[in-house]
């Protein structure tokens, strides 16, 4: 009889589980590309990089150090671990800099 409760009780849960369906898009090219009904050369970049040097001049080129660091220090005050790397503090200070989040 356990067992009898136990398999109504699973299936009644199974029952009741559905996935999405009712799927409204308002943007019709976003619905084409989730349909398959697209051409994958109409999204692929006119200037493709695989070349890592290529990349990596590029980044150290465009991105300044100090931008990336607010943008660390920003994220690090969403997330304040209980204890930090002695490492990673040494690091830091040695450059004369306070640890990130500080």
């Amino acid at each position: 009889m356990k067992q009898l409760y136990l398999f109504l009780l699973l299936f009644s849960g199974a029952a009741g589980l559905n996935g999405q369906t009712n799927i409204l898009l308002t943007n019709t090219e976003a619905e084409n590309v989730l349909l398959g009904n697209f051409d994958p050369a109409d999204y692929a970049p006119a200037f493709p990089v695989s070349d890592p040097t290529f990349i990596a001049q590029a980044i150290a080129n465009n991105v300044s150090p100090d931008s990336v660091r607010s943008y660390l220090e920003q994220l690090a005050s969403f997330y304040q671990p209980e204890h930090r790397l002695r490492h990673g503090e040494h690091q830091l200070r040695h450059r004369g800099r306070p640890p990130l989040g500080v």
